[in-house]
């Protein structure tokens, strides 16, 4: 199939099954990251170590499902009961939340939210594509 502008374009059941492959992905890292308890791993920002925790919504303090803190160099995701959409969503928001932090940039917080989940949908739409890079980069 071609598009209007003549590159290829995929089947609507290649694109489904791409994106189930993805969301099985994403619900396995999710499910080895997230213990009953607590997870706690190392994600690098500009020059900052920070650590990323998933928890159980019910030790949340906030109301939101994510909080960071660049001064205590921390990214909190509620993770339990959630779909892997909503959880990778709020990671990459925390993510640019800290990477205008580390770098001094203002943007308007619904800016951040939708770069947070324009970011997660062109990786979780594109898998073949970032694995064929990533190949070629090794």
């Amino acid at each position: 199939m071609k598009t209007k502008w003549g590159k290829s374009q995929i089947s609507v059941s290649k694109y489904i099954e791409a994106q189930k492959l993805a969301n099985k992905v994403v619900r396995e890292v999710m499910d080895k990251m997230k213990p009953s308890t607590e997870s706690h791993l190392k994600l690098r920002i500009a020059d900052k170590d920070f650590n990323l925790t998933f928890i159980d919504s019910k030790d949340c303090l906030r109301t939101s499902s994510a909080s960071s803190s660049d001064w205590q160099q921390t990214i909190i995701i509620c993770a339990d009961d959630r779909r892997p959409d909503g959880l990778m969503s709020d990671l990459w928001h925390e993510i640019i939340e800290m990477i205008c932090a580390c770098y001094q940039i203002r943007l308007d917080h619904q800016v951040i939210g939708i770069l947070g989940s324009a970011i997660h949908q062109v990786l979780r739409d594109n898998p073949e594509t970032l694995l064929t890079i990533a190949k070629k980069g090794e």
